[in-house]
């Protein structure tokens, strides 16, 4: 099976980011400190994002839960 990770990541001040979680169940999980939701949704990805101060940052996978996780929190604001 092909792995996918697809990374978005938007300037806070320009964009708002709306998220389809329609038929999805959410959670709310920690990122390094900042608060993130987590869903799954019925194309099979996983889907966390969360906003650091600066960006809104949108990773969704098709690998599993925790590796999704330790993606994220591998996270880091760099400058």
């Amino acid at each position: 099976m092909i792995r996918d990770v697809f990374w978005r990541i938007i300037r806070r001040s320009i964009l708002f980011v709306g998220i389809n979680t329609e038929n999805a169940e959410t959670t709310a999980i920690d990122i390094n400190g900042n608060e993130a939701v987590y869903f799954y949704d019925n194309h099979n990805y996983s889907h966390i994002i969360w906003d650091n101060g600066d960006y809104i940052i949108d990773i969704s996978s098709n690998i599993d839960k925790n590796a999704l996780i330790s993606i994220a929190k591998s996270v880091e604001k760099v400058g």
